[in-house]
């Protein structure tokens, strides 16, 4: 810690910053339930460990400790949107984007 007042003041400042904050973004499902998965941009693949998927998006029962007789609303080549966490470990798949 710097004994300087105004070192330390202008540390709270540069904390202030850069927040982390939640971003929606959108992804391309390359293969869908049980083992999904979705593209984001050019390098990045999300798994079902990386996301929670709204139940709007899954049809059929969920045991808490298997995926039984699921369907889901989503097929190859979709693009979905995404909400990440502000740490950007994990991704909300909240919808499928529409046509207009």
């Amino acid at each position: 810690m710097s004994n300087n007042p105004y070192v330390e003041f202008a540390k709270l400042f540069k904390e202030r910053e850069n927040p982390n904050l939640m971003t929606v973004c959108t992804g391309k499902v390359l293969s869908p339930l049980p083992d999904i998965q979705v593209q984001l941009g050019d390098s990045i693949i999300l798994t079902s460990e990386d996301m929670v998927i709204s139940a709007s998006l899954i049809q059929g029962y969920i045991d808490e400790s298997e995926i039984v007789n699921v369907k889901m609303k989503l097929n190859n080549g979709d693009e979905v949107i995404l909400i990440t966490t502000a740490d950007k470990q994990m991704y909300y798949v909240i919808d499928k984007v529409g046509a207009v």
